[in-house]
């Protein structure tokens, strides 16, 4: 299923569901989240 991006002032989202049987990471996780941040050093820091 191809969902198209959500683009706002704030940038875009995009939404990339994965097939179940897909071992792109492990079976027992049901989503993944990734993050795109304008300064990563600054918000590893922060963390």
């Amino acid at each position: 299923m191809e969902m198209p991006p959500r683009v706002t002032e704030s940038g875009v989202t995009v939404f990339g569901p994965f097939a179940a049987d897909r071992d792109y990471f492990a079976a027992d996780k049901t989503f993944m989240l990734n993050f795109r941040v304008a300064d990563l050093d600054a918000m590893i820091a922060q963390l």
